[in-house]
């Protein structure tokens, strides 16, 4: 996501979103705003009443 959060408000009525990354873009330093950006995600989709699964 580039423009977080406006991407996820555009995304708030969905039944059903998908976060995916890889995990060498959320280590090391240079990568902290990736960080950021996920956890704050995952903080907005709590507070939005999404349940959180693992897809098979």
């Amino acid at each position: 996501m580039k423009y977080f959060p406006f991407e996820l408000l555009g995304l708030q009525d969905k039944d059903t979103i998908i976060l995916f990354t890889h995990e060498w873009a959320l280590e090391g330093t240079k990568n902290y705003f990736n960080r950021v950006k996920l956890k704050q995600s995952i903080k907005w989709l709590n507070k939005n009443n999404y349940k959180f699964s693992f897809l098979k």
